[in-house]
C-alpha cells in the first residue's frame, strides 16, 4: 500500500516536472573560446608571478601561444587580453629576472632575519 501512495507521489512529480520544462525554455548557452579563455588565465598568472619567479617565463608563453591559437576562432573577446596580459607577464619576467628581482632579495632578507633572530 506504501509503495502504491510513492508510485503515485512519483508519476505526480514527474509529470509536474515535465510541464515545468515545456513552459520554460533554458537559457541559450553562449560559446566560450577556451583557448583564449586559458590563455588570459595564464597571463594573469604570469604577471602575479612574474615578481617571485622567473618560471612565469614559461606561463607566459604558453598564454601568448594559445590566446593567439583562440584569436584565430570565433567568439575570441578573451584572445587580445590574453595576449596583453602574457606580453606583459614576460617583460615583467625578464625584466625582474635581468635586474637581479630585488622584490625575492628583500623577501629573503626579512625571511632570514625573522629566522636568525626568532629561531635562535
Amino acid at each position: 500500500m506504501a509503495e502504491n501512495k510513492f508510485q503515485e507521489y512519483y508519476k505526480a512529480v514527474r509529470e509536474r516536472d515535465q510541464h515545468i520544462l515545456e513552459e520554460t525554455p533554458l537559457p541559450e548557452a553562449e560559446g566560450i573560446n577556451v583557448c583564449a579563455l586559458f590563455g588570459l588565465t595564464l597571463g594573469i598568472g604570469s604577471i602575479v608571478l612574474g615578481f617571485f619567479t622567473v618560471y612565469s617565463v614559461a606561463f607566459a608563453m604558453i598564454g601568448l601561444i594559445l590566446s593567439a591559437l583562440g584569436y584565430k576562432k570565433p567568439l575570441n573577446r578573451f584572445a587580445v587580453p590574453g595576449m596583453i596580459t602574457s606580453i606583459i607577464g614576460f617583460i615583467i619576467s625578464i625584466g625582474l629576472a635581468a635586474l637581479g628581482n630585488p622584490f625575492l632579495e628583500e623577501l629573503n632578507i626579512i625571511i632570514r632575519q625573522y629566522f636568525i633572530v626568532y629561531r635562535s
